[in-house]
C-alpha cells in the first residue's frame, strides 16, 4: 500500500509537466504582457498563475518572493523552485493572509520554502491551505496563529509529501500549529519544533481519510497539561 501511494504521489507531481513554461523573479521581473520567459520573467506568482492554463509549469527564481495577498492555485499547474536547495526559494508573507490556497487535484507545489513570517489569524493553513493537490519537497515554517494551522489538508486528494513543517506556534488554546489533516495524506514528512498551548503541536488527524505514513514527529511541545493533549500529534 505504501509503495503504491508513493507511485501515485510521484505521478501527480509529474502529470502536468508538458505545457508551457513561465518564469517568475520577484527581484528582477515585471508583470507585463509578452513576458514570462527565462530572459524576461514575470515579477509575481499570482500574475503567472493568472496567465497559465492547465499543464503549464511556473518556475520561481532562487530569491525571496513577497506575498501580500493569498495566491489561489485552482488550475492543474506546477509551481517549482529553481535550483537544488529548497531553502533558497522563499515565499514570504508580508501581510495578514494565507500564502497559498490550492484547489486542483493535479496542482503541484514543489521545492520551495513557505515562510509565514508573522502572526495573524487568517483561517486554516496560513502557509498552505490544500483542498486538493500536492505539496512536495517544501519547508513550511514561521506561523504564529491564534486558532489555526500552518498547513491544512481538507480532502482525500490533498497530499503533503517529503516536506518539513517546523517552528510554528499557537498562542491561544487551540489545536495544532503544524499540520491539520481533516482528510488527506502526509507522507515522508518531518514535523518538528512546533509549539502549541493545547494539543497536537506537530499534527492533528481528525478525519476518516486522514493518513500519516513514514514520517518523523519530534521535539514538538504542548505547553499546557490538558488531559487530552499530545505534544507530537493527536489521532482520531
Amino acid at each position: 500500500m505504501k509503495k503504491l501511494m508513493t507511485v501515485v504521489v510521484s505521478a501527480l507531481c509529474a502529470a502536468v509537466a508538458f505545457g508551457a513554461d513561465y518564469y517568475v523573479d520577484y527581484a528582477n521581473g515585471v508583470d507585463e504582457e509578452g513576458r514570462g520567459s527565462s530572459d524576461a520573467s514575470f515579477k509575481t506568482i499570482a500574475y503567472a498563475v493568472g496567465k497559465s492554463v492547465d499543464n503549464d509549469t511556473i518556475y520561481l527564481a532562487a530569491n525571496t518572493h513577497q506575498i501580500a495577498a493569498e495566491v489561489v492555485v485552482d488550475k492543474a499547474v506546477r509551481i517549482v523552485g529553481l535550483g537544488d536547495d529548497r531553502t533558497k526559494v522563499i515565499l514570504k508573507r508580508t501581510a495578514s493572509c494565507r500564502i497559498l490556497s490550492i484547489g486542483n487535484a493535479k496542482a503541484c507545489i514543489a521545492n520551495l520554502t513557505l515562510n509565514a513570517n508573522s502572526s495573524g489569524n487568517v483561517g486554516h493553513g496560513s502557509c498552505a491551505y490544500v483542498a486538493s493537490g500536492t505539496v512536495s519537497n517544501c519547508v513550511l515554517r514561521g506561523c504564529a496563529t491564534g486558532t489555526r494551522s500552518c498547513v491544512y489538508l481538507e480532502n482525500e486528494d490533498a497530499v503533503l509529501v517529503d516536506c518539513q513543517v517546523s517552528n510554528n506556534s499557537c498562542y491561544d488554546d487551540t489545536v495544532t500549529p503544524g499540520v491539520w489533516v481533516k482528510d488527506g495524506l502526509v507522507l515522508r514528512c518531518v514535523l518538528k519544533d512546533n509549539t502549541s498551548r493545547k494539543r497536537g503541536a506537530g499534527g492533528w488527524l481528525n478525519g476518516a481519510n486522514a493518513r500519516l505514513f513514514d514520517s518523523v514527529v519530534e521535539n514538538n511541545t504542548a505547553r499546557l497539561n490538558w488531559s487530552h493533549n499530545g505534544g507530537g500529534r493527536v489521532l482520531p
